[in-house]
């Protein structure tokens, strides 16, 4: 403290006793380049005949597009070191002349250092529209009536904030999302409806890029793809950023799309956290997004690090006895003629004795994989057309029973989305609570969820049952003859699409299937058919 104050002494005594400056620099500033009221060159005309009234010789003059709230103003702060350091060299003060006081400043962020420039006599401020000056011998009314016009500025500043928050509620409660969609979706402006001469934001499906999105959720639910693998699906299929350079998305970006609830029906805000639904076609249900949760998670089967070699079983199998993940490792043989051969062996676990692992060739394992989806094949071709016919003729009598079901649904559906605007009603006219309004329309929200997963089922049954049955039917019977003739990656779908779950058990297979693959499976060894449409 008291350097500085011998410094601000020094200085005073450098400059002599005429303190007020006669040289100056001027700024013109916006916050951004579309604010029209404060153009630079009409702010620049008012300086410059400012200048010319009292004398100033303008040394540098300034205009600068840059916030005042937003962020460490370097390029002001430049401005404002420089002007300094000019008035060290030359030994007298410097004007540092601008068009209002808010385009000097809005706040008292940098207050301290603009403070102590003007205490050691080496800055003055003028606002000339304003008829504002400060300089180191300023009475005390003059500082506070420059003081004022900071505060108001702030004010106003802070006023403003409030509105932009209060409108951004208004339309997060409405269901409108206030930023950019994520990829899959379009940004764009409906013109037919002006806001402010702009056309009304607007979200919609992007039809290139929506199926490739909703392919990535698909796979990821089987629990077969890493986000690695993802990526390179995505480059393969063409699936590309909707912003900038639109090249091929990174396995961090894939991880964020997974992650992302917008696609089922809800925005989530960045900052806070909050959620709302909103008013936007849905790219994919709620039950895959949290299936695709459950695999980012690993609670859809236990995780597995996907290393540079594949095995068919990784992360699909496990030991019965333990409940640990079976790995697979490969081991060299060499016979005497000089030759060798390498063989891929599944380990599994002792329970009793946790040193003990069994070592099963996965030849071994496959055979008996291979044998359980034997089971499913319906070998009489007659009696599957038999099967298809029966399952065909069922479903008229199932589309009458589910149609009155998913009537009963839809009015509740309904009802729930009239409570929700009611909802709406009672948050923008204050009578409940921000806390309040969250938590009754996300219980709302949430029962619509269930009611459209339910709609979804329905639906299927009304339009493509039959076709869904049969295609599993036929899939079913001939399960073994396209996992032979598979890759590695449909391999692993396939398993995971008819097993619900995989496990060694010492040396042997034991599995559960999926529904419907179980009943088909049951159907077929005794010939009850009916019990499948049941």
């Amino acid at each position: 403290m008291e350097e500085r104050m011998a410094k601000r002494k020094q200085n005073r005594a450098a400059m002599g006793a005429d303190l007020r400056a006669r040289k100056a620099i001027t700024i013109a500033r916006v916050s951004s380049e579309d604010q029209e009221e404060y153009s630079p060159a009409a702010q620049t005309r008012r300086i410059n005949e400012y200048c010319a009234r009292h004398g100033f010789a303008v040394l540098e003059a300034f205009e600068i597009t840059e916030s005042s709230t937003r962020g460490d103003r370097k390029e002001f702060i430049r401005i404002i070191g420089k002007a300094a350091a000019t008035a060290r060299k030359l030994r007298e003060p410097i004007a540092v002349i601008t068009d209002k006081v808010d385009r000097f400043q809005r706040g008292f962020k940098q207050q301290h250092i603009l403070e102590d420039l003007r205490e050691e006599g080496l800055l003055e401020y003028h606002s000339c529209t304003d008829n504002r000056v400060v300089h180191r011998d300023s009475p005390s009314s003059d500082l506070i009536s420059w003081d004022i016009a900071v505060v108001m500025a702030k004010n106003y500043t802070d006023t403003l904030r409030d509105n932009v928050n209060r409108a951004k509620e208004q339309k997060l409660v409405s269901g409108e999302w206030i930023s950019q969609a994520p990829i899959g979706y379009v940004n764009w402006r409906d013109d037919r409806y002006k806001r402010n001469g702009r056309g009304k934001a607007e979200i919609s499906i992007d039809k290139a890029r929506a199926p490739l999105v909703r392919q990535l959720f698909e796979k990821y639910a089987t629990g077969c793809y890493s986000l690695s693998q993802l990526a390179r699906l995505a480059k393969e299929i063409g699936l590309t950023n909707s912003r900038g350079k639109q090249g091929a998305i990174s396995k961090s970006h894939i991880h964020k799309i997974l992650n992302e609830p917008f696609y089922y029906g809800v925005m989530r805000v960045k900052n806070t956290g909050e959620e709302f639904p909103h008013s936007y076609e849905t790219l994919i249900g709620k039950p895959l997004f949290d299936k695709c949760q459950d695999v980012l998670a690993g609670r859809a089967r236990p995780h597995a690090r996907y290393g540079r070699k594949q095995f068919l079983f990784r992360g699909i199998l496990t030991c019965l006895r333990t409940g640990r993940l079976c790995t697979a490792q490969q081991h060299a043989r060499k016979y005497k003629n000089g030759g060798g051969k390498t063989f891929t062996y599944v380990t599994s676990f002792d329970a009793a004795d946790s040193k003990r692992i069994y070592y099963t060739r996965e030849e071994d394992v496959l055979d008996q994989v291979e044998a359980a989806l034997g089971a499913l094949a319906i070998r009489d071709d007659g009696m599957l057309k038999d099967v298809l016919s029966y399952v065909s003729k069922s479903n008229e009598t199932k589309k009458i029973e589910h149609g009155q079901h998913a009537a009963v649904l839809k009015r509740e559906h309904s009802d729930l989305e009239r409570k929700l605007d009611r909802l709406t009603e009672l948050r923008l006219g204050d009578e409940l609570t921000k806390e309040e309004f969250l938590a009754q329309k996300k219980r709302f929200k949430d029962r619509q969820y269930e009611i459209a997963a339910l709609l979804d089922t329905y639906d299927a049954t009304d339009n493509d049952f039959t076709n869904k049955l049969s295609y599993l039917i036929e899939l079913s019977a001939g399960a073994l003859k396209e996992f032979r003739g598979s890759g590695l990656d449909q391999k692993r779908e396939l398993l995971n699409l008819v097993f619900q779950n995989l496990q060694m058990d010492g040396k042997n297979l034991t599995f559960t299937m999926a529904k419907p693959f179980e009943a088909i499976a049951e159907c077929n060894g005794n010939g009850e058919w009916c019990a499948l449409i049941d």
